[in-house]
């Protein structure tokens, strides 16, 4: 059996990055419709907790943008599922989704900074703590897809994290240095994940080709690469049901493999076993 070509490896190598793609978006999508009921979760909570010191019409604006959000993801992922699609469709759904998971996080990150209570440090820890609640929940159900859910980590936590730096206060200083060392084990985190589950998906696919590779030899001759002795007893009463079976025989083949040897035999039974196919 000849070795596979360059070409051939690097193409069937593209299709298993294509495959681990595939199934990428799939769990992204999978694992949407819980996150954001959670994310919807912690707006109101946050809310509440927020309404006494903070203005009321930015924590309102902030929420209906948050629900939003919600609504439009809700209604993403329900076309997403709403009919079959190939790998290559669904690979095209990968930009939306991203799109707007980013555009969810700007929410949370850029409305966390702008509801930051000025005058209440319980609040803000509070406050902070709901983020990097968001954070870490980012990173479990996005994990899949490695750059969308660093993307999202930082877009959550970063805005408020600078906005305690700027406050320059011991507290405020304190709980953004902590922060970003969250927000770096967070990612780091996410990354490894993210490399075990690619991982994951890549021995799947290995395995998968393997198997079917080793259930097409069981049941192939290799010399002829027609089907075996095991492949037409697997199949024998199907054909016979159908009408469909004929049995052929080779005039004097022994006379070939006595004068020529069996090498010629073989070349014999290779170049009958192509005109099969062909007719």
């Amino acid at each position: 059996m000849a070795a596979p070509s360059i070409s051939g490896i690097e193409s069937m190598a593209e299709a298993a990055r294509h495959r681990m793609r595939v199934e990428q978006v799939r769990m992204v999508y999978r694992q949407s419709i819980p996150a954001m009921l959670l994310s919807m979760l912690v707006a109101g909570l946050v809310g509440w907790i927020l309404w006494p010191v903070v203005v009321h019409t930015t924590l309102v604006v902030w929420l209906f943008a948050v629900l939003l959000m919600a609504i439009s993801r809700v209604t993403l992922v329900f076309f997403y599922w709403r009919r079959p699609r190939t790998d290559g469709e669904a690979v095209a759904w990968e930009r939306p989704f991203v799109l707007s998971l980013l555009l969810s996080a700007a929410v949370w990150g850029i409305g966390g900074m702008l509801l930051m209570p000025a005058d209440s440090q319980l609040h803000q820890s509070v406050l902070y703590f709901f983020l990097m609640g968001m954070t870490g929940g980012s990173a479990a159900m996005y994990s899949a897809h490695l750059w969308g859910s660093s993307a999202t980590i930082t877009l959550i936590l970063l805005p408020a994290t600078l906005w305690l730096f700027a406050r320059g206060q011991l507290i405020p200083v304190a709980m953004a240095t902590g922060g970003i060392f969250y927000l770096l084990s967070t990612l780091r985190a996410t990354r490894l994940f993210a490399l075990s589950l690619r991982r994951s998906f890549q021995l799947a696919h290995e395995l998968g080709h393997a198997h079917a590779a080793a259930e097409t030899r069981a049941r192939t001759d290799p010399l002829t690469g027609l089907c075996n002795r095991r492949a037409f007893f697997e199949q024998a009463d199907a054909m016979a049901a159908d009408a469909s079976l004929l049995m052929l025989d080779i005039d004097h083949f022994k006379g070939i493999n006595d004068q020529y040897g069996h090498a010629a035999g073989d070349a014999a039974l290779r170049q009958f076993a192509d005109q099969l196919r062909s007719a």
